[in-house]
């Protein structure tokens, strides 16, 4: 009787911290946030083409002005003006690989990207697929009328973001305005749920 009582104990002991450490965010961190979004060439009359883009056989998918190749480099996702969506695979000799992709840009382990949703992070700060709460961001008008409820995915990564850093993934780059006021701040508050 007295065995079960402490069995009954020890798992509801475990059953709680279990619980309280998937349900639980830990402690606030507090993080730089910046935005990136699909890079987009322009066809202009007087450019010159003269960067190729490579998927990762070598082969050229298309050449291309050196203003577009830059972004495209920054973004790692870029709609090219014939429509084809090309998406940063990996680096090989020095040189950026790319490959075409449907609609969508994907993030890390194929996870498709959602605006306003799906965050770049450091995985050794932050770990990927986890949930954040940002509260600066509850309440927040979205381009689409709908509104923020402060929570995104970490679900991709970035060359240039390191530690406490937060890259939201937004459709177009003049879309970061609905969220200019939040941004100026240097860092914002931070939960992180598991």
């Amino acid at each position: 009787m007295v065995m079960k009582g402490i069995a009954k104990t020890l798992f509801l002991v475990f059953a709680w911290f279990f619980l309280s450490s998937v349900f639980s965010p830990r402690q606030p961190i507090y993080v730089k946030i910046t935005f990136y979004s699909i890079a987009r060439e322009k066809m202009k009359r007087t450019s010159r083409y003269k960067r190729p883009i490579f998927d990762t056989k070598g082969k050229v998918i298309k050449a291309v002005d050196s203003a577009f190749y830059q972004r495209l480099k920054i973004e790692g996702t870029g709609i090219l003006s014939d429509g084809r969506m090309v998406q940063y695979i990996k680096t090989r000799a020095g040189i950026p690989r790319y490959t075409v992709v449907k609609d969508t840009p994907l993030g890390v382990r194929n996870i498709v990207l959602k605006p306003y949703r799906s965050v770049a992070v450091d995985p050794r700060e932050i770990p990927f697929k986890s949930r954040l709460y940002i509260p600066a961001f509850n309440g927040k008008k979205l381009p689409d009328g709908k509104v923020h409820d402060g929570f995104f995915y970490a679900h991709d990564r970035g060359s240039a973001i390191k530690g406490k850093h937060i890259d939201i993934f937004v459709r177009k780059r003049k879309e970061i305005r609905h969220f200019r006021d939040v941004a100026a701040k240097k860092r914002l508050k931070c939960y992180i749920y598991p």
